[in-house]
C-alpha cells in the first residue's frame, strides 16, 4: 500500500550506512550479482536477499559506494549492453530489448533515447 511505502521510505533515511568490511563485501556482491542478471527481472528486495542484507541498507550503501541509485546502475549496464548490440551484432531491435530485459521494443526504445540522446534505429543505421 502507498502508507506501507511511505513508512518504509522513512525508515530508509534513518539507515545510516557504516562501511565495515563486512558490509562492503555485500555491496560488493550486489554489484556482481547486478552485473550477471541484469538482463533478468531483478527487485531490490531479491538482491538483498541474495547478499545477505535489508533493502534500505544494501539502497543506501550502493548509492554511497558508486554514486548511482541501483535502478540507475541496472539501466546503465542495460543500455550500454544494448548500444553493443546495436554496434557488433546483428540483432533485431526487438531482439536486443528482450535480451536486455525489456519486455516491451517500445519503452527500450523510449530508454535509450534518453540515455544516448538517438533512437536504437538510428544506431543501428550507422552500422
Amino acid at each position: 500500500s502507498e502508507e506501507y511505502t511511505k513508512t518504509q521510505n522513512a525508515l530508509c533515511e534513518l539507515c545510516k550506512f557504516s562501511p565495515n568490511q563486512d558490509e562492503i563485501h555485500k555491496i560488493l556482491r550486489a554489484r556482481q550479482f547486478i552485473e550477471d542478471n541484469f538482463q533478468n527481472q531483478i527487485t531490490i528486495p531479491l538482491i538483498a536477499k541474495q547478499v545477505g542484507t535489508n533493502q534500505c541498507y544494501l539502497k543506501r550503501g550502493f548509492k554511497e559506494m558508486y554514486q548511482l541509485t541501483i535502478f540507475q546502475f541496472i539501466q546503465q549496464l542495460r543500455m550500454n549492453a544494448a548500444h553493443d548490440l546495436l554496434t557488433n551484432s546483428k540483432l533485431t531491435i526487438q531482439d536486443i530489448a528482450i535480451q536486455i530485459g525489456y519486455s516491451s521494443t517500445s519503452s527500450f526504445s523510449v530508454a535509450f533515447k534518453q540515455h544516448f540522446g538517438q533512437s536504437p534505429s538510428q544506431i543501428a543505421e550507422i552500422n
